[in-house]
């Protein structure tokens, strides 16, 4: 909030900087809030001026009873010629051509002592005074009525300062008043002319005009489409004009700036008064602006400290990550890394939560995953009858006829809790690696089970984000108790886009890759127990004995545009 807000010695101080010509834009704006909200600072913004005028012609006055020869400063002979200039014309009759005769007559006078009339002075300063309060109020402290330009669209986890109250989702947002401060959380603000940011709390930020913000602490990512060029970001020491750009902008509470250009270029201007450097910073670059300074440095480009956007209906935050984790989803995740590592979706009832070794019979009823509105469904692949993959009936139709059962849920992690594990083991690789850690996250889908995750769900969480492709490492675990043999598929709106077939060697690890286009709307994954036949009567003799299929990174290939 603005401490200086209804305080005529700021006004006074603010002026002062007015006449000298030292004030500030910011310092201008916040001049004309004092003038407008309260009397008191407007009298004592006339005050300021006529005390003003009245020192700079302090050794003048000291002088008047001595002489009559002193003469005002530049600033009233110039304030009196622009006063001369708007006054209204004044006829004159024109002289005769004829020679006027005026007869000369001497008259003896007594001289007199001139005298100045300080009364008659000290009004004339007064009107000056008026005349000079109007010249500078309009050039320097222009009233502007607040006025709605922008729209708070979405606010996650978002917590507002006491003070100004909270402010929800669809209020429309006022120039000229009071900064906002967001203590916590992450808000999207639209302006009328479509330029979007998105700001990061702790930051305190206003309002400026319909294409200007202010941020005195904090982070906003600003994406301003062509007709929005021109959105500018102001800073306590820096200027950041768009050019057709997405840039993020950080100011710091020790009076820092930082700018990361993401896309296009902008200007930026940096510095006070005769200091001030300007220059364009392109797609790819950042800069750092150092505290009450006009140094600018180089810095590496962080391409994913800001917050782009968000969903607050499913607490969905995008920093411009390339890829989206379907392991994480199933987690209960956003797919960048928030979900719970070694939970799973049961595909018999499509519950979310732990796991259990016990191997179960389904009749291959598709299922969908409540709470969870990325995924779209689960099923267990039984081929004996059309096996449907998705909610509006996409038919799985090169499903393989299966023995019907699964020996555990879809897992997000490695399985490492299978009653198959002994305390200290060593935990499944594919290719040489651990699977299931965050740096290597994997979908443990022991045969048979199947996932179908809903696209259009993800891409309406990330507007201007295109998912172009499906990739994944997949292969049977390096800690498949015995022999295995399992199929591997991969359906878009239930056509098989890609499939590998009977996999037996275990920790072997080979690469999916597949398209997808904007009109794809569901993304099935998909074991199945590779043929064999259940041995009914001895040991292990199901059908899925070991098939321990993992996808290991699964993601979505994430293209911003």
């Amino acid at each position: 909030m603005n401490q200086h807000l209804n305080n005529p010695s700021r006004a006074a101080a603010l002026t002062l900087k007015s006449l000298e010509g030292l004030i500030s834009e910011e310092e201008r704006r916040e001049l004309a809030a004092l003038l407008a909200a309260d009397a008191s600072a407007r009298a004592t913004y006339y005050d300021s001026i006529a005390a003003y005028i009245g020192l700079n012609f302090m050794g003048i006055l000291s002088e008047l009873d001595a002489a009559d020869s002193a003469f005002l400063d530049q600033r009233l002979w110039k304030a009196l010629s622009e006063s001369e200039k708007s006054a209204p014309a004044v006829s004159v009759d024109k002289p005769s051509d004829r020679p006027l005769v005026v007869p000369i007559e001497r008259i003896q006078r007594e001289k007199t002592a001139y005298r100045f009339n300080k009364v008659s002075f000290y009004t004339a300063i007064a009107s000056l005074a008026a005349l000079v309060f109007l010249l500078v109020f309009i050039r320097f402290a222009p009233i502007t009525v607040p006025r709605d330009v922008a729209t708070l669209t979405d606010s996650l986890n978002a917590q507002w300062d006491e003070s100004g109250g909270p402010l929800k989702n669809g209020m429309r947002l006022m120039t000229n008043v009071d900064p906002m401060l967001l203590r916590k959380g992450i808000v999207q603000i639209l302006f009328d002319n479509n330029a979007r940011v998105t700001i990061e709390g702790p930051a305190e930020f206003g309002i400026l005009d319909n294409d200007r913000l202010k941020l005195n602490y904090g982070r906003v990512y600003a994406v301003a489409p062509k007709e929005a060029m021109g959105f500018s970001v102001v800073t306590p020491n820096a200027l950041i004009i768009d050019l057709g750009t997405e840039f993020g902008v950080q100011a710091d509470l020790y009076g820092s700036t930082e700018l990361h250009v993401l896309q296009g270029r902008t200007t930026l201007v940096a510095g006070r008064s005769k200091d001030k450097v300007s220059l364009v910073v392109d797609e790819g670059a950042a800069k750092r602006i150092l505290r009450s300074a006009s140094e600018v440095v180089d810095i590496t480009l962080d391409e994913q400290i800001f917050a782009r956007h968000i969903d607050s209906q499913t607490n969905f935050v995008w920093r411009g990550e390339s890829v989206l984790d379907l392991a994480d989803l199933v987690g209960g995740g956003n797919g960048f890394g928030t979900g719970q590592i070694e939970s799973a979706i049961d595909p018999l009832t499509g519950t979310h939560g732990m796991y259990r070794s016990l191997d179960r019979r389904s009749d291959g009823r598709y299922v969908s995953v409540d709470g969870n509105p990325y995924i779209d469904g689960v099923f267990v692949p039984q081929g004996a009858q059309p096996q449907m993959v998705s909610s509006v009936g996409h038919i799985f139709e090169e499903c393989p006829p299966t023995n019907g059962v699964y020996y555990v849920e879809i897992i997000h992690g490695s399985g490492r809790y299978l009653a198959d594990y002994q305390p200290d083991e060593p935990l499944g690789q594919l290719g040489g690696k651990v699977y299931g850690e965050p740096d290597y996250p994997s979908l443990f889908m022991h045969a048979n089970t199947g996932i179908t995750f809903d696209l259009d769900a993800i891409r309406s969480a990330t507007p201007g984000v295109s998912v172009t492709g499906f990739t994944a490492e997949a292969g049977l675990s390096s800690r498949s108790p015995r022999q295995g043999n399992a199929d591997f598929w991969v359906l878009v709106d239930g056509q098989v886009r890609f499939s590998r077939r009977n996999v037996r060697d275990k920790g072997q690890v080979f690469d999916i890759a597949v398209p997808l286009n904007k009109t794809d709307r569901f993304l099935t994954l998909a074991t199945t127990d590779g043929g064999d036949v259940d041995r009914p009567g001895t040991e292990f003799g199901l059908a899925t004995d070991s098939d321990w299929c993992v996808f290991a990174r699964p993601v979505l290939e994430l293209v911003e545009g």
